[in-house]
């Protein structure tokens, strides 16, 4: 019975020792799991912030297109009016100084 009394212990023993090389094989596979969790959130964060500001040009980008848009409109309603008879008129007036036969001109003395 002493025998077996001291079998029982060495096989306690032999377990506490398989539980710590248990333990630190669990510590190692937790602290690797940390390092990679911390490694994807790291990444996740960078990506959040590219995703920011990739939204915000595209943001600056249809502000721009709408500017242009509204410039082009402008440049087709002004290439109508210069092709009527008003624009023709203006100008003959202004910078060519016409007028119609039966127009009387005022001017001023210097």
């Amino acid at each position: 019975m002493a025998a077996e009394v001291n079998h029982q212990n060495k096989k306690k023993k032999e377990k506490k020792h398989m539980t710590r090389a248990e333990r630190n094989r669990k510590l190692i596979f937790m602290g690797i799991a940390v390092f990679l969790l911390a490694a994807v959130g790291i990444q996740m964060g960078r990506l959040y912030q590219k995703k920011k500001n990739y939204e915000a040009e595209i943001k600056a980008y249809q502000e721009q297109l709408a500017a242009e848009q509204e410039r082009q409109q402008e440049l087709i309603e002004y290439e109508v009016y210069t092709q009527s008879d008003e624009y023709v008129e203006n100008e003959a007036r202004t910078k060519l100084g016409q007028v119609y036969d039966n127009e009387i001109i005022f001017r001023e003395k210097n």
